[in-house]
């Protein structure tokens, strides 16, 4: 399949169906790339699949775990992987992951994604502010409001 080349993820991922329990994964991983097209790719995705443990709130609370884990790789002085597995509560492989996703983060960003997930938690509870889209703010989509959410988290 791979015409002589060594396979890549991309190979797999050709010939592989996704499923919802490494979409949310894969979201994460882009978020903390900050790759906007890709998150919001795997967010429609995500919604596709149907699975109600991936509803609009439970990517909200992944989204928010993961800015958390995110801000706390950021405050560690060291690249330890070991270290930052412990000090973080994670398994060493997701630490490896958050120690480079944090370069992506710098502490204005960090703010930008916490603002943007304080409006979501408000949209999620129907009190979205005025900045969603409409005049009385968004009421009706809960997707929306996290879709929304993740597009001014990685602005």
């Amino acid at each position: 399949y791979c015409g002589g080349e060594e396979p890549t993820e991309a190979h797999v991922d050709a010939v592989c169906t996704p499923d919802d329990d490494t979409v949310i994964f894969d979201l994460m991983d882009a978020v903390g790339r900050r790759e906007r097209g890709r998150s919001i790719a795997l967010l429609e995705a995500l919604y596709a699949f149907g699975n109600p443990r991936n509803d609009a709130n439970g990517v909200f609370y992944s989204l928010k775990r993961h800015i958390e884990q995110l801000e706390a790789a950021r405050q560690l002085p060291h690249n330890d992987q070991s270290a930052a597995a412990k000090q973080l509560g994670v398994h060493p492989w997701a630490a490896r992951k958050l120690l480079v996703q944090r370069e992506h983060f710098d502490r204005q960003r960090i703010g930008r994604a916490y603002r943007a997930l304080a409006e979501a938690e408000a949209g999620l509870r129907g009190q979205a502010p005025v900045t969603l889209e409409s005049v009385g703010g968004v009421k009706d989509d809960e997707r929306l409001v996290v879709e929304l959410a993740l597009v001014r988290l990685l602005a």
